[in-house]
C-alpha cells in the first residue's frame, strides 16, 4: 500500500474519535506521533527542491555541486525539524504508557514534569509541555470506575513506558514499510529502540526487576540493556537509516522506503517487557503487486515461556484501503482498519479492534478493563492529508 505521496510519505494531521472516547488509546496517540514527524519535516519541504536543480548545475560549495548541496539542506533540516517536536513526544509518550496501564484498572491518569505541581490531564496539553519541560512523572487522581484487581499490572505499570516507546518505534517501521519516510524518523526510532538503556526509565527498571524477582525470574538489568540493545541491531532499519546518514554525507536524497528483498520486507526486531518476562518480536512481511502481508512472531525468552504469532493482509482497492491483522497468543485479537480517500486533501478512516489482557498484545494495548478481560475499539479518524 503505497500513497500517491511516495516521495513524502503520507502526511496528514488526523481528528481521531478515540482521543476523545475513552482517551486511553496508545494506537491513536502513537499515530499522532508520526504525523508529527512529518510536521516537523514540512519546512524543509518548503524550502527545499532537490528534484528541480538541474543535473548539468556544477555549481561547487565545499564538496558540493548545487543539487548535493540542496539534498544536504534537506536532510538537516528534516532531521532538526522532526528532532524538534520528536523528542517532547517521545517523554509525552513514555510517561502516558504509565498512565494508560493505570486508565485500563480504573485509575485517572495525572501528567507532570519534574518538581512542578502541575499537572496535566490531556495528552495533548502536555505533549506541547513536553516540548519545553525535562523530566516526566505519571500518578492519578479520582477514578475512571471502580477499579480492577488485575495480578501482576502493578508491574506492568512500570514496564509500560518502555514497551510505549518500543511500540513507537514498531510503528516507524511501518510507516516507512507502507508509505515511505525520510531521514528524520531517526531520531524517534533510536530513542525508542534503546529506552531502556537509558537513564531516564532507571527508577521504572528498579521496579520491574522487583516483580520479576518477586515472579522467581533471574533478570537483572544488565539482561535488559543488553536485549534492547540486540533489538536494535537486529533491525534492517537501523543499518537503512546508517545508510541513509552515509548518503547525506555524500549529497544524495534521504527520502526512501524501508528495504525488502524480492518482496520480503528485512525483518525487524523489538523488545518487550511483559508480566511473563522479556520478549523479542520479529517482524516481517510480503508485498505481492498491491498486496502486502505482514507477520511477526513474538516470544518470551526470559521468563515465563510464551508465543504469539500475528499475520494480516493489506490491499488498496482504488481509493478504498483495507488493513486486517490477527494475534494468536492465549486469546485471539483483531485489528481492521478501511481508509477512503475522497480526494487529495481528506481521508476518512474507520476501524475496530479486539484487545485481550490475557496476551502480550493485549496487556500492552487494552484502553480498559470495566468490561472485562476483552475490549470492544471502534473508531472513527478524519485526516487532513497536505
Amino acid at each position: 500500500m503505497v500513497s500517491a505521496q511516495t516521495s513524502y510519505g503520507l502526511r496528514a494531521l488526523s481528528l481521531d474519535s478515540r482521543y476523545f472516547i475513552h482517551g486511553y488509546s496508545n494506537s491513536a496517540v502513537g499515530r499522532f506521533g508520526i504525523e508529527m514527524i512529518h510536521l516537523g519535516g514540512l519546512p524543509a519541504n518548503l524550502i527545499f527542491e532537490p528534484d528541480s536543480v538541474a543535473e548539468s548545475d556544477e555549481k561547487m560549495f565545499l564538496f558540493y555541486n548545487a543539487r548535493q548541496l540542496s539534498h544536504v539542506g534537506e536532510g538537516l533540516t528534516l532531521l532538526v525539524g522532526s528532532a524538534s517536536l520528536a523528542l517532547g513526544f517521545h517523554l509525552a509518550y513514555h510517561e502516558y504508557g504509565h498512565g494508560t496501564r493505570l486508565a485500563a484498572i480504573g485509575y485517572e491518569p495525572i501528567y507532570g514534569h519534574g518538581m512542578s505541581e502541575k499537572t496535566y490531564q490531556n495528552f495533548l496539553s502536555y505533549y506541547f509541555s513536553s516540548l519545553f519541560d525535562l523530566g516526566g512523572w505519571t500518578s492519578y487522581r479520582g477514578q475512571l470506575f471502580r477499579p480492577v484487581f488485575e495480578e501482576g499490572w502493578d508491574g506492568l505499570f512500570s514496564m509500560a513506558g518502555v514497551n510505549n516507546s518500543m511500540f513507537f518505534s514498531e510503528m516507524v517501521e511501518d510507516e516507512l514499510y507502507r508509505y515511505g519516510g525520510h531521514i528524520g524518523f531517526s531520531t524517534s526510532y533510536v530513542l525508542g529502540k534503546l529506552t531502556a538503556t537509558g537513564p531516564g526509565p532507571a527508577s521504572d527498571i528498579r521496579n520491574v526487576l522487583e516483580y520479576y524477582r518477586s515472579r522467581g525470574f533471574d533478570i537483572d538489568r544488565r539482561t535488559i540493556t543488553r536485549a534492547a540493545t540486540t533489538s536494535l541491531l537486529l533491525s534492517a532499519l537501523s543499518y537503512q537509516f546508517a545508510y541513509q546518514f552515509v548518503k547525506l554525507a555524500m549529497g544524495e536524497s534521504v527520502r526512501f522506503h524501508a528495504w525488502e528483498i524480492g518482496g520480503v520486507q528485512l525483518p525487524n526486531s523489538a523488545f518487550y517487557l511483559t508480566r511473563a518476562g522479556l520478549s523479542y518480536k520479529i517482524r516481517s512481511g510480503y508485498r505481492y503487486d498491491s498486496w502486502r502481508f505482514p507477520v511477526a512472531v513474538e516470544y518470551v525468552f526470559e521468563g515465563e515461556s510464551r508465543t504469539e504469532i500475528s499475520f494480516g493482509a493489506e490491499n488498496q482497492f482504488g481509493d478504498l484501503s483495507a488493513k486486517l491483522q490477527t494475534i494468536i497468543g492465549r486469546k485471539f485479537e483483531l485489528e481492521l482498519e478501511l481508509d477512503y480517500r475522497f480526494n487529495d486533501w481528506f481521508l476518512l478512516s474507520g476501524g475496530y479492534a479486539l484487545y485481550d489482557k490475557n496476551n502480550l498484545h493485549g496487556e500492552r494495548l487494552i484502553p480498559s478493563l470495566q468490561y472485562g478481560s476483552t475490549y470492544h475499539d471502534i473508531y472513527l479518524r478524519a485526516s487532513l492529508v497536505y
